[in-house]
């Protein structure tokens, strides 16, 4: 599949030449071709990020609908661990489960790796980690 901007695919996938589970399915083998060299990810969820793509061929309308994305590891979700890049918060399950405020139709496919040094403007990561 040749790469496509998201409004290409938002286009593609509404006017019925390209499914979401396609869409998501060639990001997801990019992205386990890419991130043994790049390894931006520190947690990915294909099952989930599939489930999700294949709702989102059922459903109508939302301004991305169908467009996998990636957030940073310090924004909670209610469906994936939140670990800051850091051992401090290995395994963490957000209070609350997390906001669940995604725009309609949007797949998340995983949390990206962020720094922990962006996190440390009082010193706390660092005192935690020495």
């Amino acid at each position: 599949m040749k790469p496509l901007s998201a409004t290409e695919a938002v286009k593609a996938i509404e006017a019925g030449t390209l499914t979401s589970e396609k869409f998501v399915q060639a990001c997801l083998d990019r992205i386990a071709e890419r991130d043994p060299v790049v390894k931006a990810w520190v947690h990915l969820d294909p099952v989930l990020a599939l489930k999700q793509a294949r709702a989102a061929d059922q459903a109508k309308g939302g301004v991305l609908r169908g467009v996998p994305i990636g957030v940073k590891d310090i924004i909670d979700t209610h469906d994936m661990p939140t670990g800051h890049n850091s051992p401090i918060f290995t395994g963490k399950v957000p209070f609350g489960r997390g906001p669940k405020g995604l725009p309609v139709g949007i797949q998340l496919v995983g949390r990206q790796h962020e720094d922990a040094r962006l996190l440390d403007t009082a010193g706390w990561v660092q005192g935690a980690l020495s």
